[in-house]
């Protein structure tokens, strides 16, 4: 679901997407512009344990692990 435009933990724009889920909501935060991922937030057992990820940088990787 679209939430529409917000800022992120870093005071970028972006638009803000919700994914529903068997342990809550998993929010992300993209540049519409761009596709890039600005801000991940995903919830875990509890509002407490709530985990998030701004992400100041992010590109094309050579390898992976």
């Amino acid at each position: 679901m679209t939430v529409g435009t917000v800022k992120d933990s870093a005071g970028r724009t972006g638009t803000e997407l919700a994914f529903h889920g068997g342990v809550g909501t998993t929010e992300v935060i993209i540049d519409p512009k761009t596709s890039t991922l600005l801000e991940l937030r995903e919830p875990w057992r509890s509002e407490k344990d709530q985990r998030q990820a701004t992400y100041l940088s992010v590109g094309l990787t050579d390898t992976i692990g």
